[in-house]
């Protein structure tokens, strides 16, 4: 019984907090001006903000810079894009990015992807790969990791070793699988940044394939078939041969010597499983 009274003064209390929360969104502008003289940092915010929508970028200013002495993240972040915009008297560079990166360090991430996409790009503020890469290490956001698989597969990072590079494309597989699950098996085939193995490069082969990626598919089926560096595999080197043919990769005698060994070894069933498993690929592909 006990319990169950505990849980339901609880809800209560929930819903009154919830309730009774104070909207400053809502609030006019003289109340905004009492809490702020109560050094109300919410409400200082709100009026900055309202201040910068109306183009009074001196009050917004004045309002951020009150709010942001009280450590408010979104207020740095504000002035972070005042200054960067050179919107205000006495705006620079080094300015913006120290409230840039104050915002960050208050947990306002998006502000470290602004000054890792501002180092990146180097349009605004002078190009520094190694500053954007740092910034983009502090943001759990697809584009910042995104951008991080690219500087690092394309050997833009200073002072990057092949490791980096196969670890930040094993990375770029969670979120472009299509593109890197063909990279990291390139990766293993030509020992690239982690040791050479030609079974592991085939199983990110395939894996690529169920993206509809694929370039070397004839060679692949040679590998199988033959078993040089890898166990010898029939009907993945007849799976290999099928997908050489769908995407019409040049043929030659020996892979045409492969495919009538491979028809002779492997029984109809079999043959008509691997023609499966591509089809089951190519349903895949034409979803996207």
């Amino acid at each position: 019984m006990k319990t169950k009274q505990l849980i339901l003064w609880i809800t209560i209390l929930f819903f009154s907090l919830n309730l009774f929360a104070f909207d400053y969104w809502e609030a006019d502008h003289e109340e905004l001006l009492v809490f702020a003289e109560d050094g109300d940092v919410e409400a200082i915010y709100v009026l900055g903000i309202y201040a910068s929508e109306d183009g009074d970028v001196a009050a917004a200013e004045k309002w951020f810079l009150q709010a942001s002495e009280l450590d408010h993240s979104f207020s740095h972040y504000e002035l972070g894009e005042l200054y960067i915009k050179e919107m205000v008297p006495g705006a620079t560079q080094e300015k913006a990015i120290d409230h840039f990166d104050r915002a960050g360090a208050l947990g306002y991430r998006d502000a470290y992807q602004r000054l890792g996409h501002l180092y990146d790009d180097g349009k605004v503020i002078p190009q520094d790969t190694a500053n954007a890469v740092k910034y983009y290490k502090r943001v759990d956001q697809d584009f910042a990791l995104q951008r991080l698989v690219e500087l690092y597969t394309d050997g833009k990072v200073p002072g990057q070793t092949d490791e980096d590079k196969f670890h930040w494309a094993m990375r770029g597989t969670e979120i472009i699988p299509d593109f890197y699950c063909y990279t990291v098996a390139d990766y293993y085939f030509n020992g690239i940044g982690v040791e050479k193995n030609l079974s592991e490069a085939l199983d990110w082969y395939l894996r690529a394939a169920q993206f509809g990626v694929i370039h070397n598919a004839r060679h692949l089926a040679k590998l199988c078939h033959d078993g040089i560096e890898v166990e010898q595999d029939h009907e993945m080197a007849y799976f290999w041969i099928l997908m050489a043919e769908d995407g019409a990769e040049s043929q030659d005698s020996d892979l045409a010597n492969i495919k009538k060994d491979l028809d002779a070894k492997l029984s109809e069933e079999t043959r008509s499983e691997m023609a499966s498993m591509l089809q089951g690929y190519k349903d895949w592909w034409e979803r996207f």
